[in-house]
């Protein structure tokens, strides 16, 4: 029995690691990370040539990063003829510029939308904002007097609307978005900008 014992203990010993201390994974392998946004450039288009013999182009897979940092895969079929001696172009262009649509859901305030950003022109004090997460949506409030019924307006993307609440000393106006954004709020003479990216 010692015997046994003892060839237990001399392997034992032979498999022990030098330094216990030291990690099992090298510092090589081992990912770095740290807290620096990355800044990205916008895509502009990518020609993609295609394999020799090719005749039919069934599907796309197509994987990008959403605003919560999470890889997604987004499958189109496509299922159509192609001539493999042109290269496929991936473009992606901006809109145009959309034209200002004005809203003015109650006396002496107006809400401008101009593409992904929005002006709420009014004379009164901004006393908070906070945004919360799901769904998004960002919350202004406003020093006044004012009485008034809830009002909600519909908006175009990447609004789906804006809804306005008397809440005695103050009154709200809520921004809700179709998806989560970062976002920019200046005070300007005419009232609050909110520029989303």
């Amino acid at each position: 029995m010692r015997i046994v014992l003892l060839a237990l203990l001399c392997i034992g010993l032979l498999e022990a690691r030098e330094n216990p201390f030291k990690p099992m994974v090298e510092t090589q392998q081992m990912p770095v990370t740290d807290n620096t946004p990355t800044v990205k450039k916008d895509f502009q288009s990518r020609e993609i040539q295609l394999p020799n013999g090719a005749k039919i182009l069934k599907f796309i897979d197509l994987y990008y990063q959403d605003s919560t940092g999470e890889v997604r895969k987004k499958t189109v079929t496509i299922d159509q003829k192609i001539d493999w001696h042109l290269p496929l172009r991936l473009s992606h262009q901006k809109k145009q510029e959309s034209v200002q649509k004005r809203y003015e859901p109650i006396a002496g305030t107006a809400i401008v939308q101009k593409g992904s950003s929005v002006i709420i022109e009014t004379a009164d004090k901004l006393l908070r904002n906070f945004h919360l997460a799901d769904p998004f949506k960002v919350i202004l409030d406003f020093k006044s007097g004012k009485s008034f019924y809830t009002k909600s307006v519909s908006m175009k993307p990447p609004f789906k609307k804006a809804v306005i609440g008397d809440h005695r000393e103050y009154y709200r106006v809520v921004f809700e978005l179709d998806a989560v954004y970062e976002y920019e709020l200046r005070q300007t003479a005419q009232g609050v900008v909110l520029e989303f990216e």
